[in-house]
């Protein structure tokens, strides 16, 4: 009996020391496995919610491609697709300029002047009701002032001097003018010791128009001195000069030159060389007995210091 017992008591302490290291064993496989698969699970793909996607896909709370009419999911489990929300449309903001880069503020000024010299006030250049006038000072002009940047300044300054006049309340205009006109005038300087047939044609542009210009201020600026005066007047007559000098030269190229539009229009009188040059359409064309001859004669040497 005691044999018995003690054999029950050691069979049960034999199963229990046997039966602790297996299961401790299947212990350690369960979480080996567990942590091998974890281990080759990949990372969960977090997807962006679609607020405008089809309606089965928002009920799924799966990414829609958003294709239309019929997205990439419901296209491949052929089933209808529908969408109810409007397409969410991301407002750009508008790329403004810096206004602290002059470079920049100073090519969009050029551009806007260029703009308006082409369109407006090139029409009201000497002869433009003419339509072959007009498009020699909207297309020709601007063509030659590419490759002359006297003639470029130039068309700057006038246009500035037109756009201010059609805006007063503009009050940086005046200034803009005024160096864009300082600019023609320096630069022309330095170019018209050496005319050539190439650059003759743009000369005698420019020289026109910074006797334009000359002109056009005259009715805004009050005349508080004769200096004022004769400061124009040798203007005009240096302009003069060298519109002389540049169109002798521009005569040897006369089947390229656009200047000859423009001269091919004046009237008969302007083209003569007298002694009062551009200016003899001024003088009287018929003698009255009773005018003064003196007066006549101090008329005539007015008319003849202006020209020369």
């Amino acid at each position: 009996m005691l044999d018995h017992s003690s054999e029950m008591t050691s069979a049960i302490a034999d199963s229990n020391s046997s039966s602790s290291p297996r299961g401790h064993s299947r212990g350690q496989a369960t979480v080996k496995d567990s942590s091998s698969r974890d281990k080759h699970k990949g990372p969960r793909l977090a997807h962006r919610k679609s607020r405008t996607g089809c309606q089965r896909c928002r009920a799924r709370r799966v990414k829609c491609d958003e294709t239309r009419p019929v997205c990439r999911d419901c296209h491949r489990h052929g089933i209808p697709c529908a969408y109810d929300r409007p397409v969410e449309r991301i407002q750009s903001r508008p790329l403004e300029p810096s206004s602290s880069d002059p470079s920049h503020d100073a090519h969009a000024m050029e551009l806007r002047l260029l703009h308006h010299f082409t369109l407006f006030a090139s029409a009201t250049m000497p002869g433009a009701q003419l339509k072959r006038i007009k498009d020699c000072w909207s297309i020709d002009v601007p063509r030659l002032a590419f490759s002359y940047k006297p003639l470029l300044h130039a068309v700057f300054a006038i246009s500035a001097l037109h756009l201010s006049e059609a805006n007063p309340n503009d009050a940086g205009l005046p200034g803009i003018h005024c160096h864009y006109l300082e600019q023609a005038l320096r630069k022309h300087r330095l170019c018209i010791g050496g005319i050539t047939t190439q650059t003759a044609d743009a000369v005698c542009f420019t020289s026109i128009l910074l006797q334009v210009d000359v002109f056009a201020t005259l009715q805004n600026h009050p005349v508080v001195s004769y200096d004022h005066v004769s400061g124009w007047m040798r203007l005009v007559r240096g302009s003069v000069a060298v519109f002389d000098a540049a169109l002798e030269i521009a005569r040897h190229n006369t089947h390229l030159a656009r200047i000859w539009c423009i001269i091919d229009t004046f009237p008969l009188p302007l083209r003569t060389n007298s002694d009062a040059g551009a200016f003899s359409f001024l003088l009287p064309t018929a003698t009255d007995e009773e005018e003064d001859d003196m007066a006549l004669e101090t008329y005539r040497g007015a008319v003849a210091l202006w020209w020369f």
